[in-house]
Order: C-alpha cells, then sequence, then structure tokens
C-alpha cells in the first residue's frame, strides 16, 4: 500500500486536464488509516476544472508523486510529551493527519501529556468545505443530530453543518475542554484530558447568521467566536508543560507564523521547539 508519515504531502497529476501540471496537496488522513484522502480547496483555475470534472464523473484518474517532505520537529522520538497545533483556513489538512496519527498512537500506549488544537477559520469557509461523503462528518452529524431537538434535527438535514471532516476525526472519542471562562482567564480544566481543541470562527458575529453556517455552540462545544489569543495559548502550554519540551507546529497565512515564530524564540518558551509551513490562503 501507500506509506507515508504524517504532515507529508503528494503532488497530483490529473491527465485529463494537463500532463505537465503537477500541484502539491498535504495528506489530510493519518497512517494508520485505511483510505488515503487530501481535500483540494478551489482556488485557481486548475483546482475549478477539477472541480468541474470530478462533479461529472464518478472516477478520475490521477498520477500521485510521493510522499515528500519532513517535519522539523521528530515526533516520531520519544522528546515530545507536549504538542501545539496551530492551524488557520486550508493549513488544517496536514496537522488533522499530524493529530489523529498522535491519538492513535496514545491509544496503543504512547505517553503524551497534552495535544493542543487550534484552528481559526472564516465561517464562509467552513460552509464551502463541507464534505457530506466523507465518513467522519457523518458520524460527527449523527451525533450531533442526537442531541438536537426534533425542530433542529429536521432542520439539519437541509442546512450545511460545521465540516467535521476537517476536525481530527478521533475527537469523537476523546473529551474536549474550553479553555476561557466567562471572565476571560484560563480555565483549570483544561489539563484534565489528552487533548484540547479550540476552534475559532473569526467572521461569525451575529447569532441571527449561526442557521445560515450550520453553527449550533450548545453542541459544538469547542467553538469560540474570535482570533486565537496565542500568547495566553502559548502561556497555558508553557504552565501545563513545567519546563518539559513542546512540539509546537504551524500552518495558516503569514501572520500566524510570524507570530508563531515570534513566540517560540522568546526567553520564557525556550523549550517550545517550531516547525512551520506557510498556506497563504
Amino acid at each position: 500500500g501507500f506509506q507515508y508519515k504524517a504532515g507529508q504531502y503528494v503532488f497530483v497529476l490529473i491527465p485529463e486536464l494537463s500532463w505537465l501540471q503537477l500541484h502539491p496537496f498535504s495528506i489530510s488522513s493519518s497512517p494508520q488509516e485505511d483510505t488515503v484522502r487530501i481535500h483540494v480547496r478551489v482556488l485557481g483555475d486548475w483546482t475549478k476544472k477539477l472541480h468541474d470534472l470530478a462533479s461529472t464523473k464518478k472516477e478520475v484518474t490521477a498520477f500521485i508523486d510521493g510522499p515528500v517532505g519532513e517535519l522539523g520537529v521528530d515526533l516520531e522520538g520519544s522528546r515530545y510529551k507536549h504538542v501545539l497545533l496551530v492551524s488557520g483556513g486550508i493549513g488544517i489538512t496536514p496537522m488533522q493527519s499530524i493529530c489523529n496519527s498522535l491519538l492513535d498512537q496514545h491509544a496503543r500506549g504512547r505517553p503524551l501529556k497534552k495535544v493542543w488544537f487550534v484552528w481559526s477559520v472564516r465561517d464562509r469557509y467552513l460552509v464551502d468545505a463541507m464534505l457530506d461523503h466523507d465518513g467522519a462528518t457523518k458520524i460527527a452529524k449523527q451525533s450531533m443530530e442526537a442531541k438536537e431537538d426534533a425542530k433542529a434535527t429536521s432542520s439539519s438535514t437541509h442546512t450545511p453543518v460545521l465540516p467535521y471532516s476537517f476536525s481530527p476525526s478521533l475527537l469523537r472519542d476523546q473529551k474536549t475542554s474550553i479553555a476561557i471562562n466567562e471572565h476571560g482567564d484560563v480555565a483549570s480544566n483544561v489539563e484534565e484530558e489528552v487533548l484540547h481543541t479550540e476552534f475559532y470562527l473569526t467572521r461569525a458575529r451575529s447569532v441571527e447568521t449561526f442557521d445560515a453556517g450550520g453553527i449550533n455552540p450548545q453542541v459544538q462545544e469547542c467553538l469560540l467566536f474570535d482570533r486565537p489569543d496565542l500568547q495566553r495559548i502559548f502561556a497555558q502550554m508553557a504552565s501545563i508543560a513545567k519546563g518539559k519540551p513542546v512540539a509546537v507546529l504551524g500552518c495558516g497565512p503569514a501572520a500566524m507564523i510570524k507570530q508563531l515564530q515570534k513566540l517560540c524564540h522568546e526567553r520564557k518558551f525556550a523549550n517550545f521547539d517550531v516547525h512551520t509551513e506557510l498556506f497563504e490562503f
């Protein structure tokens, strides 16, 4: 079968579009999964043509070159028991792969202490990125429908929900916690579980827009309406790690990556080792 490591990417060639164009895409599945998945966001001419082609055919022939790429921090060794994953937009794809891989390793006995998963994204993009055919999405939707009242359940068949296909699929087997209390302070329960998640919607401001975006804060417990306070997140992770090394992996726009790198070079976060990738969209 196809062998790869979490966080790697491949080059994809679609002969029906062009024999000369190879395009890189991060692998969003994790190595223990049976299916290798990538997510393609429509941004330019080639991805638009691919979308149109896939919409009219059951199967599209693709040639794959890879996998390629190596993480700048060694997550396969025993050095790191604390991992911070920060992503923006479609930068979630490699972070999802890494997170699922870490959770799988933890389930098989790896002594991880904390995996902190942060995703910041615009609400409109969440709706556009919804993939109804994704297995993780179906499971999450079924779980959500079981918790909602009859009216919400009825409308959910016609309203897109948050794309759980972009969140770690093993989230459904893990308890999660919110790190900020009503006073804006860090909550104490963040240390209780190995996995902690914070999903930020940066453009969801009005309650009236929740239905259109498939937003249900009562069910989606990890959801926050703001931009991530990385200074606060780093400070709390440092408190949890207590001087032990922390692996920081970031994938997203330039401003986010610059802030991650700057924080990792501050003396108070000297034990934070960083690997970043720039996804400028």
